[in-house]
Parts: C-alpha cells; structure tokens; sequence
C-alpha cells in the first residue's frame, strides 16, 4: 500500500513538473507578449511574475520530488499515519474552511476597496488569530515586517505599485479637494 502511494506521488509530481514546462516553455512565450524595447526603467516585463510562479513551481516540485526518492517507504508510512490523525482532529477543517473564507475576502473584498497595505496588515492579524498567535507583539510585528518586506521587494525594488483601493483613493480626493 505504502509502495503505491510513493509510486502515485512520484508520478503525479512527475506529471506536475511535465506540465510547468509545457507551461514555461511553450504557453507563457505564444500567449505572453513583452513589447518591444521594454527595459528595467518601465518596470517588469509582463510575462516576468509568469516566469517568477513556474520557477518556484517547479523549484517546489523537484524539492518534493527530491525528498519523497530519498525517503524509504518506512518514513513515508509513519509519515501519512501521524498526518491522518491530524486530518482528524475536530476543529480542523473548521479552520480551514475559516482560512479559505479570509483569503477570498482579502483578495475581492478587501484589497479592491481598502487597499494593499491596510488590508494586508489586517488580513495577517486575522490569519495568525486563526492560526493560534495570541501575543500582542506578535500580532503587530509579524504583519508590520510582512509589509516592510513586500514595500521593499514590491515598490522599491521592483517598482510595482500595489493597489490602493477605492476607499482610499475617495478618501485621498476629498482631501486634496478640500
């Protein structure tokens, strides 16, 4: 049984990997068009956050596929055993479908209307609620390095301007118009 699993794996991240680079290789450059001439001083290329995600796919399929051929059938045993008494706590897929629900609001409800940074720093606070953080430092330095870190990597070093929101933006104009 526990062959059968490993094998299963091993072939589905196999298949997985096949399909990132049919994605990088072939979709990304006939569906994907960078103009002509486009350079660092207007930003990043379109098709660059493609590249960036079937990068780190693929970098986290080999990982995995790395470790599953390493592992011997024993460990993976062990392994599925202590997670399926996980999977059955009580509360558990509460939580998670709590978390699904946080994630879809951040992304269409939040985001659009607050903004990137204020809806962010919110969504964190409420994810490490969820996820058991009850430390008042905590709940503020996590989402504030968060935020530092994406500013920084985002805005300053990518130059990509994250959304504002509409709220803001209203906000924004009635105070310069006043």
């Amino acid at each position: 049984m526990i062959a059968d699993e490993r094998s299963s794996e091993i072939r589905l991240l196999i298949a997985l990997l096949v399909l990132v680079a049919i994605f990088t290789f072939w979709l990304i450059p006939n569906s994907i068009e960078d103009p002509k001439g486009f350079g660092y001083a207007q930003g990043l290329a379109p098709s660059f956050s493609v590249y960036m995600v079937a990068i780190l796919a693929a970098a986290t399929l080999i990982l995995r596929l790395l470790r599953v051929l390493r592992s011997s059938p024993i460990a993976l045993s062990s392994q599925s055993e202590s997670s399926e008494l996980v999977q059955d706590e009580p509360g558990k897929q509460k939580r998670g479908w709590i978390i699904i629900g946080t994630c879809l609001l951040f992304a269409f409800v939040l985001i659009p209307y607050v903004g990137f940074y204020i809806s962010s720093f919110a969504f964190v606070v409420l994810l490490a609620i969820i996820m058991g953080e009850h430390r008042p430092v905590m709940l503020i330095a996590l989402p504030v390095l968060l935020l530092v870190a994406v500013y920084l990597g985002f805005v300053e070093g990518f130059t990509i301007a994250l959304p504002r929101g509409e709220f803001i933006l209203l906000i924004l104009d009635a105070m310069e118009s006043s």
